[in-house]
């Protein structure tokens, strides 16, 4: 599984299931019923791949869970994430958009929840885009908040909202994809 799959796994409705090791690159195959033993020594290393698997899924566990995450703070109950709510507006030519949301049990849990909506975008090409147009619901804000995988452009990332209608939505936003990307960005009420 890429980067791209684990954030189709970590963003889509339900529980996100990892089987042993995915969390750090394992790809040696599962053997029913002990699976492989984990290298430690290679997760406890900075860099490399297990490294940069480990701290994608930290990242991708904070934002689903709204605690820890450093453009989240503490989303509360109700992040976007963690619902049933998922709108696919986009798959064209290699790219998938969709808005996932979670609908409030009680709507005292709704002012605890900054984010409202999660806008996920996968890139499966190998192409890049300068700027590409998404429709989104009326909002005003939208700030990134994974960028996968990470550059120096996406810390820069200016998300405008445009009154352009898209996709058959009322406003639009214009952001940047590298080639073979995923961008998460969280709508702030």
């Amino acid at each position: 599984m890429g980067n791209r799959g684990l954030v189709l796994v970590m963003t889509a409705p339900g529980i996100p299931m990892l089987l042993q090791g995915q969390e750090v690159c394992e790809s040696r195959p599962f053997q029913w019923p002990h699976g492989p033993r984990l290298d430690w020594s290679r997760v406890r290393h900075p860099s490399g791949d297990a490294a940069a698997w480990l701290q994608l899924s930290r990242h991708l566990i904070a934002l689903r869970t709204g605690k820890g995450h450093r453009h989240t703070a503490e989303l509360g109950p109700g992040s976007p994430l963690q619902g049933d709510g998922v709108h696919v507006f986009l798959e064209h030519g290699g790219i998938l958009a969709y808005l996932r949301w979670s609908e409030a049990e009680d709507s005292r849990e709704t002012r605890h929840c900054r984010a409202r909506l999660a806008l996920v975008v996968v890139n499966w090409r190998n192409q890049s885009f300068d700027s590409y147009t998404f429709g989104v619901p009326p909002s005003k804000n939208w700030s990134l908040a994974l960028s996968v995988p990470e550059s120096e452009d996406s810390a820069r990332v200016d998300v405008q909202v445009n009154q352009i209608v898209a996709h058959g939505f009322p406003c639009s936003i214009d952001i940047p994809l590298q080639a073979y990307s995923a961008v998460i960005l969280l709508q702030e009420s």
